[in-house]
């Protein structure tokens, strides 16, 4: 499995804002096998939280998205995140 996919909105300043229906991208993510979900980072952080999260009744999408969730504050961060994953598959 590989790639990366990055979901929000990109604001003027170049900020990465929440955007709907994370918990249902994150599934369709790891059906499609992809590796990394960079995710506007305040929105990936409370889907990890522990017994409150939305990921809470859902044992294994749970364990993909503490694999594959990478926060980004920033389209710069998301862009780093992606581009180390290309680096690291042989890009």
């Amino acid at each position: 499995a590989g790639g990366t996919v990055v979901v929000g909105e990109v604001d003027v300043a170049g900020g990465l804002l929440p955007v709907g229906a994370l918990v249902e991208k994150l599934g369709r993510a790891q059906r499609a096998g992809l590796a990394r979900v960079v995710a506007p980072a305040e929105q990936a952080r409370a889907l990890l939280d522990g017994k409150r999260g939305p990921l809470a009744r859902r044992p294994q999408l749970r364990r993909y998205a503490k694999e594959a969730l990478r926060p980004a504050a920033s389209m710069a961060e998301a862009l780093a995140h992606v581009l180390t994953g290309a680096w690291r598959a042989g890009w």
